[in-house]
C-alpha cells in the first residue's frame, strides 16, 4: 500500500503546486521547402580551362508558416576533385558585405558560405568560374 503511495506521488509531484492554463510546447522549427537549379556554359574543359556556372537558389516556403522556414547557412560543397573554384558572385548581395564577388580562396576562407539566412520566398542567384586543375583530362558535357 506504501508502494502505491509513493508512485502516485511521484507521478503526480510535477503538477503539484501548478494552477492556471496548461501552455502548449515550443513550436518546433519549421523546415524550408528549396529549389536549385543551375547550369554550366561550356561543352569541353580541360586543364587550365574556366567554366562558368549558374545556380538559382529559392526558398519556395510559405512567408506565413509559423515560425518561418528560413534556410540557414547554404554553401557550396563537394566540388569534384579536378576542380576548384576561381570566382564566386552572389546576387543580391549578402547582407554585411559590400562585394558582389570573391576569388575561390576568399571564399574558402568564409567556409563555402554563400548565405546565411534565406527567408520564405526569397531568391538568389550563384554566378562564378570553376577552374580545371592540373590532371584534368578533356571532359565533355553532354548537350541538352
Amino acid at each position: 500500500m506504501i508502494r502505491v503511495v509513493v508512485i502516485a506521488l511521484i507521478l503526480c509531484c510535477p503538477l503539484l503546486g501548478k494552477s492556471g492554463t496548461v501552455s502548449a510546447p515550443p513550436a518546433q522549427p519549421s523546415i524550408a521547402d528549396l529549389s536549385a537549379t543551375g547550369s554550366l556554359s561550356s561543352r569541353a574543359v580541360g586543364e587550365g580551362d574556366l567554366v562558368q556556372f549558374t545556380l538559382m537558389i529559392r526558398n519556395k516556403s510559405d512567408a506565413r508558416t509559423v515560425p518561418p522556414a528560413v534556410a540557414r547557412s547554404i554553401r557550396l560543397l563537394a566540388l569534384p576533385p579536378q576542380y576548384q573554384f576561381e570566382k564566386i558572385c552572389v546576387l543580391p548581395s549578402p547582407p554585411g558585405q559590400s562585394d558582389l564577388c570573391q576569388t575561390g580562396s576568399q571564399f574558402s576562407q568564409f567556409k563555402s558560405l554563400v548565405w546565411d539566412a534565406l527567408s520564405p520566398g526569397q531568391s538568389i542567384s550563384v554566378q562564378g568560374e570553376l577552374k580545371a586543375v592540373k590532371g584534368t583530362k578533356l571532359h565533355l558535357f553532354p548537350s541538352p
